[in-house]
């Protein structure tokens, strides 16, 4: 008996600028996960995508690309966009999210480590805990709407749809409310007509399917300044339209101070409730990172966080998203925290591309060796329990890598000698 095999198809759209690059920091931690973890395979396709693709005289968004993404199980976007091609680069992505029926952006704001505190221009206190994520809808609301104003005699309306609304609230609540965390509704709902929609929309279904859930209507302009003043007021959900999260979500990346450092993911499911043709898109915040490209100076984070998200989010790889994200914190950390205090030079650092992924690396390597030792530890005692209404045939389980360690250490005897997967009695 071994560990369930688990095999998925990744398309890798590296795009535009320094998109190459982050791509190749990408699929590292991907092969890392493997060479770890035998029973996790991925096969990456890569295609063309953007820019590079318009300057052969070609669309933004190939039919090859597009059918190695309705094929996969997730799409991980590395860069978008380029001056030379004015807006071209980004229409190729707005159809991309079309064909694969996208409609909601989660974009998570917090700090990977406090090392990043100083990046900011608030105070500690006003950020240390800020842990805010941001629920956007894609597809409706004013950006959608006719060009038009109206205000029949049977009263307002809303150039909406109900159904776009209750589908966002149906993914929002399946998806981020584990344990429960406060919601908040932003809208405008004081002078427009789509915000009364919203409004009423989310009162209605909150009230009849998650009564337990703290919700509270905030108004776009009250909302930005709260944001700007004590954003940890705002810790929870942010659940807004397109409009209102397309303004929020790039103010509260400023909270961070490095747009470089955030992921993002869209969604045409339930989180962790992939289907097949309907993949998500993973994607750093800052897809524009062409200053960047060919200097081996990068900041990789954006892009391995939303790694993060893929792996948490599409492919149920809740426990290798949780390694990797400790060795996140762990690369980033001061040493003082037991960290490696390594930061790229955009947030303050010395460390290269290069040097910074060959730290995280090592960080992430160690986080999956201790959990492919669990996972061996309780797959071997199953084959241990005894059998029933026998005597005398109980054995000891024998112990995993970190049991060992943990031993050696508690007992004042140096760091045990093991290889990854070996089991000690």
């Amino acid at each position: 008996m071994s560990l369930k095999s688990k095999h998925f198809k990744i398309a890798l759209l590296p795009g535009d600028g320094a998109g190459r690059e982050l791509a190749d920091q990408a699929q590292k931690v991907l092969e890392k996960i493997q060479s770890i973890r035998p029973s996790i395979t991925f096969d990456v396709f890569e295609q063309n995508f953007g820019a590079v693709e318009i300057a052969k005289g070609n669309e933004g968004l190939s039919d090859a690309a597009l059918r190695s993404c309705l094929d996969s199980d997730a799409v991980l976007l590395c860069g978008c966009g380029d001056k030379r091609y004015g807006s071209e680069p980004e229409k190729a992505l707005l159809e991309l999210r079309s064909q694969l029926g996208v409609f909601v952006n989660f974009r998570p704001v917090r700090f990977p480590s406090v090392q990043l505190h100083p990046c900011s221009s608030f105070k500690e206190h006003f950020i240390d805990g800020v842990d805010i994520t941001f629920v956007r809808d894609l597809t409706a609301g004013v950006y959608y709407g006719k060009r038009q104003e109206a205000r029949p005699a049977n009263g307002d309306v809303a150039f909406d749809t109900r159904s776009k609304n209750i589908s966002l609230m149906e993914l929002t609540s399946h998806s981020l409310f584990t344990p429960p965390k406060p919601v908040h509704s932003i809208d405008k709902a004081n002078v427009m007509a789509t915000s009364q929609l919203w409004r009423t929309t989310v009162t209605g279904i909150f009230a009849k399917e998650f009564p337990e859930i703290q919700l509270d209507h905030m108004l776009i302009d009250h909302a930005a300044m709260v944001l700007s003043s004590t954003p940890k007021e705002l810790n929870g959900i942010i659940l807004t339209e397109n409009l209102f999260g397309d303004i929020l979500s790039d103010q509260a990346g400023a909270i961070v101070g490095s747009q470089d450092v955030l992921p993002s993911a869209g969604f045409s499911t339930i989180y962790r409730q992939p289907q097949k043709g309907l993949p998500a898109i993973f994607e750093p915040v800052n897809l524009k990172t062409g200053a960047h490209s060919g200097l081996g100076t990068v900041n990789p984070l954006g892009v391995i966080q939303s790694l993060i998200l893929m792996l948490d989010g599409s492919l149920g790889l809740i426990e290798e998203a949780r390694s990797l994200e400790s060795a996140i914190r762990k690369t980033l950390d001061p040493h003082e925290l037991l960290g490696s205090d390594i930061m790229t030079v955009d947030i303050g650092g010395k460390a290269s591309t290069a040097e910074f992924m060959s730290t995280l690396l090592e960080n992430f390597e160690f986080a999956l060796e201790a959990l492919q030792s669990i996972d061996l530890a309780a797959l071997s005692s199953v084959f241990q329990r005894p059998i029933l209404g026998l005597r005398g045939t109980e054995s000891r389980r024998p112990m995993g890598i970190v049991e060992k360690i943990l031993t050696h250490s508690a007992i004042g005897l140096e760091k045990a000698e093991v290889k990854p997967g070996d089991m000690i009695c």
